[in-house]
């Protein structure tokens, strides 16, 4: 049964023209501010005018010099998750789609037994390939139960 399904997986993704992105986490050093929704940045001048502008501007240019955003974009989203720091399970994937010009980022985690008093947020900073300027992206959160 498992290969069943792994099969019509396969094959779906491939008819779909669906490709699951090869992705890493990011830190940016709290040098971009996450407030209301998430952030796409494809292009140079796109992270340039998001960077902060305050005392820690030069730090942050410094850090952020060698991102090669002609080869790679940056997606930013910030998560309340109900943990006071990393949200414990945290996964992501990016899966791209061709025919709809679309790229999902799916992430889940699982939700805390208390949650945390300080109401803390994550932001999680994801590095994919280069996302086409033509393409949306949908990020799903998706919190899952926690089980003993």
């Amino acid at each position: 049964m498992k290969r069943i399904v792994v099969i019509f997986l396969f094959l779906t993704s491939h008819l779909f023209g669906q490709d699951t992105l090869n992705t890493a986490q990011f830190e940016v050093n709290d040098c971009i501010q996450l407030y209301d929704g998430p952030i796409v940045i494809r292009t140079r001048n796109s992270l340039d005018s998001l960077i902060r502008k305050d005392a820690s501007s030069e730090r942050c240019q410094e850090h952020l010099k060698d991102l090669d955003l002609d080869n790679f974009s940056l997606l930013g989203i910030n998560l309340n998750t109900g943990y006071c720091q990393f949200p414990t399970g945290l996964t992501f994937s990016v899966v791209k789609t061709v025919q709809g010009k679309r790229c999902t980022v799916l992430i889940s985690y699982i939700e805390p037994l208390t949650p945390c008093r300080a109401l803390i947020s994550y932001k999680l900073w994801i590095k994919v390939p280069s996302i086409p300027e033509d393409f949306d992206v949908k990020f799903v959160v998706t919190p899952l139960p926690y089980q003993e």
